[in-house]
């Protein structure tokens, strides 16, 4: 092994040792009543007004998206009167609209624009725990065809479907998209394949944690496994599903218990030690991840580790590499601003860099921040003022 996964294979080993310990039971203190909350009990839970809106897309996938039209305190019928501008928060793979509200009243991003005047949409991609249905196919028995879709499809097909649902409800002719992770990346195929539908329909484009390629990424797993073709091989024992919502919260209960163990996981997968983020509500975040996702779908961006650059899904070793038109996205007239981290080891600052040299016509604002990872757009701590 190289060095870093010598640093991996020993930090892997801690876990183990300090679960071993935790599950002996010398450490036990019980969860927060938020890690067991679905979306509508939390938004309940911190006062705010509420609605879930049901979306079909094209080709069947039926998605869940939840509502925060006001702010605290107001009913749904004095929110909606109000008629404010319409703001989606697009949440990122293995995740649903669940992390924009884990974050207490204060800081959670939804509740936050909410309080800021913004009529707040949550969309759930096909896939997670709140969009798992579709018209005729079963996710539990036609896996195979359920569960053929990437970031692609999220983009010109989930996105699409409920942009216009959005519009048509609030009767707005535009909105504001914020995206984080693949929240951005189904938007920058989305602008590649389609400019002048985004362009008819989005206001601006705000990316956090922007995501186009995956060349210098620091997730030493994800890395392993591109270089393994570990998804490519899953086809062979045909689980098209991966990372499933279980419900349950027995990380919540560790991260609860034994900041360490979460520090040594986080590390591992996105952030170098993030300074600041909200270790406070940390368990309650953890306790609604993952929610579900597609092996096509980690494919693909195990794909976007293997091959420079910005590819659509690549079906067989013998075709030709595709590359999605980051001039169309730089000319289709939408201003974008990016988001970024130093402590991210998924949307590093060098691949961030590549998609600015590459759109940097359509960006009008960029900003690394130092200290955050790439979940703390979603969980920022009190102290991080800046953020």
């Amino acid at each position: 092994f190289n060095q870093s996964e010598k640093e991996m294979k020993e930090k892997i080993f801690v876990c183990w040792v300090l679960l071993f310990v935790l599950c002996a039971g010398w450490l036990r203190k019980d969860v927060p009543p938020e890690a067991t909350m679905d979306a509508e009990a939390l938004i309940a839970h911190y006062g705010y007004p509420r609605q879930t809106h049901t979306v079909k897309t094209e080709d069947g996938y039926i998605l869940t998206v939840f509502r925060i039209p006001g702010k605290k305190g107001e009913t749904v019928e004095q929110a909606v009167g109000k008629k404010r501008p319409p703001l989606v928060l697009q949440h990122g793979n293995m995740a649903c609209s669940d992390n924009y509200i884990s974050n207490g009243d204060t800081y959670s991003p939804a509740f936050f624009f909410a309080t800021r005047g913004f009529d707040v949409w949550l969309p759930n991609i096909r896939g997670n725990r709140y969009s798992r249905k579709h018209e005729t196919l079963d996710p539990d028995v036609d896996k195979k065809h359920f569960w053929d879709f990437d970031f692609e499809d999220h983009g010109m097909k989930d996105m699409k479907a409920y942009v216009d649902y959005i519009l048509k409800v609030t009767n707005y002719e535009k909105l504001i998209y914020a995206g984080h992770s693949q929240g951005t990346t189904q938007m920058f195929a989305t602008l590649a394949l389609d400019p002048k539908w985004v362009k008819e329909r989005v206001t601006a484009f705000a990316a956090f944690a922007p995501i186009a390629t995956l060349t210098h990424i620091k997730n030493e797993e994800l890395k392993l496994c591109a270089k393994l073709r570990l998804y490519d091989a899953m086809y062979l024992i045909h689980q098209y599903e991966l990372f499933a919502f279980e419900g349950s919260t027995r990380w919540a209960w560790v991260c609860e218990n034994w900041k360490l163990i979460c520090d040594i996981q986080i590390s591992l997968t996105t952030d170098h030690h993030p300074k600041a983020d909200n270790w406070t509500n940390v368990p309650i975040f953890e306790a609604h991840n993952p929610a579900g996702t597609s092996l096509k779908e980690l494919n693909h961006y195990s794909q976007m580790i293997q091959k420079e650059g910005f590819h659509r899904f690549h079906k067989n070793s013998g075709d030709s590499w595709v590359s999605y038109d980051m001039k169309a996205i730089a000319t289709a007239g939408v201003p974008i601003a990016l988001y970024a981290g130093d402590s991210d080891y998924m949307a590093v600052r060098e691949d961030v860099n590549w998609l600015l040299g590459k759109i940097e016509e359509a960006v009008k604002w960029i900003k690394f921040y130092k200290d955050v990872g790439h979940n703390t757009f979603m969980m920022p701590g009190d102290d991080y003022t800046e953020f």
